[in-house]
C-alpha cells in the first residue's frame, strides 16, 4: 500500500508521523559536511525541542533558519514545528564562522602560519650547511648567525609575498577613505547627524534609537525675517518602522515650525529640492554702498562659481542678509526704514570651469 499527497510548491515531502526536522549546521562554508540532522515526531515550539536537548544557549553565535527565513530568539517560544497545514517544517541551526581569514580582526591566515614555520625549518637545516661552505664549523657562533641570516631573509619574503593582515582601523575621512567609517550608533563620538560620504549605507535590526546620516548635504534659506534649513536623513537600507521621531529628547511634534515626511524606497521627496549644491566662497560675502567705494573700486564682488563644472544649474536662490537691521536715525530721535538695491549677474561656465557668456543674464 502506497500513501501519497499533494504538496504546496516548496514544499518537500516528509515520513509520515514526523512534524519536522531540526538540522544543525557547523560549517557555514561546506554545510553538506559538518550537520547533524534531528526528526522531530511530536508536536513542540522550537524552544521546546532546544529544552529536550539541554540547549540554554548557543557556545558560539548561531542563527535560527525557520523553512528558510530567519527566526528571532524572542519567536522561539511561539513558533511550533510542525504547526503549518501540511508540517514538514525544517528547522536550521547555523553556527557562524568566528576568526580566520587574517582580516584584521585578530584571526590567522593559514597560508601565512605554513610560511613562516617552513621559512623556521629551513633555517635550522639550511645554516650549518652554509656555515660549512664558506669554511667553518657546522656548530658555533657562525652556523648560530647564519641560521639567523636565513630566518632573516625568509621572513622579509614572506612579508613581501604575504603581507601581515592591517589593523581594521576605522577611517574618519568623510570624504571616502579607504575603509569605511564607522557608524556613529556605536562609536564614543558625538552623537549627531552625520554626512558620511561614500560610506555604507547601515542595514538597522531589531529596535534601535538612531541618528539618521545626511543622505545630502543640507542647506539654508532665508524668507523674510526666518531663516529655514533643509535635511534629508538615510535611515537606512530597506523599509523601516518608525516609532518616534526626536529632537534630542522632544518629540518633533512640539516643534509647530518643523515639517517633514517620511520617503519609503524607491519615493521621490515633495517638500523641498534634495540636490541643491551650496556654493561656499560666497558665503559672508559683503557689499559696500557707494559711499563705502575707494578709488578705483567698482562695488562688484566675485565672479564665483555656483554649480560645479559640467552640470546645469536650473535656478540659482542668493539671500541677503542685514546683519544689523535696515534703517536709519531720523531727525526727531527716532528709526526710519531705509532700502537698498543691489544687482546681480550670472553667466554660463563650460565643463572646464572657462566662462562662456557676457554675464548679464
Amino acid at each position: 500500500m502506497v500513501e501519497a499527497e499533494i504538496l504546496p510548491p516548496g514544499r518537500q515531502p516528509l515520513v509520515r508521523g514526523l512534524r519536522g526536522v531540526v538540522v544543525h549546521v557547523h560549517n557555514v562554508i561546506e554545510p553538506w559536511r559538518d550537520r547533524e540532522e534531528f526528526p522531530v515526531g511530536e508536536f513542540m515550539t522550537v524552544r521546546q525541542w532546544l529544552d529536550e536537548q539541554g540547549i540554554e544557549e548557543f557556545e558560539e553565535p548561531t542563527i535560527c533558519l525557520f523553512n528558510g527565513r530567519a527566526l528571532l530568539r524572542e519567536h522561539w517560544d511561539g513558533t511550533w514545528i510542525g504547526g503549518g497545514q501540511w508540517g514538514g517544517d525544517v528547522v536550521q541551526f547555523v553556527t557562524l564562522p568566528q576568526g580566520g581569514g587574517g582580516g584584521g580582526g585578530g584571526g590567522s591566515d593559514a597560508v601565512r602560519i605554513v610560511a613562516m614555520v617552513a621559512v623556521i625549518v629551513a633555517s635550522i637545516y639550511l645554516g650549518p650547511e652554509i656555515a660549512m661552505a664558506m669554511g667553518y664549523a657546522e656548530t658555533g657562533t657562525a652556523a648560530a648567525m647564519a641560521t639567523a641570516a636565513v630566518a632573516t631573509v625568509g621572513t622579509v619574503l614572506v612579508n613581501a609575498v604575504l603581507p601581515p593582515p592591517k589593523p581594521n582601523i576605522p577611517s574618519f575621512n568623510w570624504n571616502g577613505g579607504n575603509m569605511p567609517a564607522p557608524s556613529p550608533t556605536y562609536s564614543l563620538q558625538g552623537q549627531g547627524n552625520q554626512a558620511r560620504l561614500e560610506q555604507p549605507i547601515p542595514e538597522w535590526f531589531g529596535r534601535h534609537m538612531i541618528y539618521p546620516d545626511l543622505a545630502a548635504d543640507p542647506y539654508q534659506e532665508y524668507a523674510g525675517n526666518e531663516q529655514y534649513l533643509f535635511q534629508i536623513h538615510c535611515i537606512g537600507k530597506g523599509r523601516y518602522d518608525i516609532e518616534a521621531i526626536r529632537i534630542e529628547d522632544s518629540p518633533i511634534a512640539s516643534f509647530d515650525e518643523i515639517t517633514y515626511e517620511v520617503v519609503p524606497p524607491g519615493g521621490t521627496p515633495t517638500l523641498f529640492d534634495v540636490d541643491v549644491v551650496t556654493a561656499p566662497e560666497v558665503v559672508g560675502q559683503e557689499l559696500k554702498g557707494p559711499n563705502q567705494l575707494l578709488q578705483g573700486d567698482d562695488g562688484w564682488v566675485g565672479p564665483f562659481v555656483v554649480n560645479p563644472a559640467d552640470s546645469v544649474a536650473t535656478e540659482i536662490g542668493i539671500d541677503v542678509v542685514m546683519a544689523r537691521g535696515l534703517y536709519y536715525s531720523n531727525d526727531s530721535g527716532g528709526l526710519s526704514s531705509k532700502t537698498v538695491q543691489w544687482e546681480i549677474q550670472a553667466r554660463p561656465i563650460d565643463a572646464d570651469g572657462f566662462a562662456t557668456g557676457d554675464g548679464s543674464w
